[in-house]
């Protein structure tokens, strides 16, 4: 008996060793993200946000960037450079590739016939898109149903069923992972008090029911009401298609008291940096079930004083509550107060930071989180 005890003791310390050697063994993870952006970042916000994740000493992985147009050997980050690999035919053997951006059907089959798990990452924002294809007809999200299936699936809570029903695989929830955008081509904006200035903007790109600026115009227009001089201008930014729509320019141009009074105007896409240090002192910022975006991030990165109803930055920002125009009201108020107290811009300043953080590929807490979910699925 005390043999067989002591048998049962070594066969688990045996098993437990095998577990921390595979949790210890360094993955070779390949990130499918597509073609090379032309607009001043290498790659998608997703993309890189989730490769300088990979980069990170704890995560214990060898990654490198899968591209259709491998045009470039390797990519700087300020963590180092990564290696630009053909997503066709990889040059180095992978664990697995995890498909940020979509792949073809052809390009599945063929890392499958290589051995290669291939691991699907679907954003927050694929429900959204998928119902207004479904709904308004559009083609902006269009799913391959022949697509082969792949290992599993990595994806936020709010996406988890959706994902799971859609690609018949199996879901492992990992915290969103978001870095602000910094263009390699324009100065980083920081927020400057200009008091009598008073420019806000709204910077939605008007391009779903879940992010546009019909709200903002509503809030604003609010607050004009209560405070007809308070504002200087407001710059509806990205507005190339939606002000073509006859509904939406004649109840702004002809019903509002804001752009009556000059003080609202249609405008195009700009560089962020250069519009936010040159014209803007608040941003105006709306979602609807939409919390895993840019935007915010962006804005609060730059410590700009920013009014938003993402209840992902609920404590930092100027908040108020999902389409409540007298909150939203208020918040402007604060916003265009925002530089009158040093110790109330140091306070907003802490806060702002604290979100970025909490969302950064360098959190402890989402570096844990996504390991946890990689090696899971490279031994199952």
């Amino acid at each position: 008996t005390m043999m067989a005890v002591a048998m049962k003791l070594v066969l688990v310390l045996l098993i437990q060793a095998m577990l921390l050697q595979a949790d210890n063994t360094q993955l070779s993870i390949g990130l499918a993200c597509g073609q090379l952006s032309t607009e001043g970042y290498p790659l998608s916000p997703t993309c890189e946000a989730i490769a300088l994740l990979m980069m990170q000493p704890a995560v214990n992985c060898e990654a490198s960037i899968l591209l259709s147009n491998p045009t470039i050997s390797s990519i700087p980050f300020h963590a180092g450079n990564l290696p630009v690999d053909s997503i066709d035919q990889p040059q180095k053997q992978l664990d697995l590739v995890l498909e940020i951006e979509p792949l073809l059907s052809s390009q599945v089959r063929n890392l499958l016939t290589m051995n290669i798990k291939v691991v699907h990452y679907s954003r927050g924002d694929d429900l959204n898109d998928f119902t207004e294809e479904v709904i308004y007809n559009l083609s902006r999200y269009t799913y391959d149903f022949h697509q082969p299936r792949t290992a599993a699936i990595v994806t936020s809570p709010r996406s988890a069923l959706f994902a799971e029903l859609l690609h018949q695989a199996p879901v492992h929830v990992v915290p969103p992972v978001l870095l602000p955008h910094h263009s390699t081509t324009s100065t980083h904006a920081r927020y400057q008090h200009y008091p009598d200035r008073r420019n806000l903007a709204v910077l939605e790109p008007n391009d779903s029911l879940y992010r546009n600026s019909i709200f903002p115009v509503l809030a604003v227009e609010a607050y004009t009401r209560l405070n007809p001089e308070a504002i200087n201008q407001t710059y509806i930014t990205k507005t190339e298609a939606v002000a073509t729509n006859t509904q939406y320019k004649r109840l702004i141009t002809w019903k509002t008291e804001a752009y009556k009074s000059k003080r609202m105007s249609f405008e195009s896409t700009y560089s962020l940096d250069w519009f936010l240090s040159t014209y803007i002192d608040v941003v105006i910022a709306y979602q609807w079930d939409s919390p895993d975006n840019q935007l915010e991030l962006d804005v609060l990165s730059r410590l700009y004083p920013l009014v938003h109803n993402n209840p992902r930055f609920k404590t930092c920002g100027y908040y108020y509550d999902k389409h409540d125009v007298d909150m939203a009201v208020h918040a402007i108020e604060q916003a265009i107060q925002h530089g009158t107290n040093e110790a109330m811009v140091q306070q907003y300043n802490q806060q702002a930071t604290a979100c970025v953080e909490k969302l950064a590929p360098t959190n402890e807490a989402v570096i844990e989180a996504w390991m946890d979910v990689l090696q899971r699925i490279t031994r199952g």
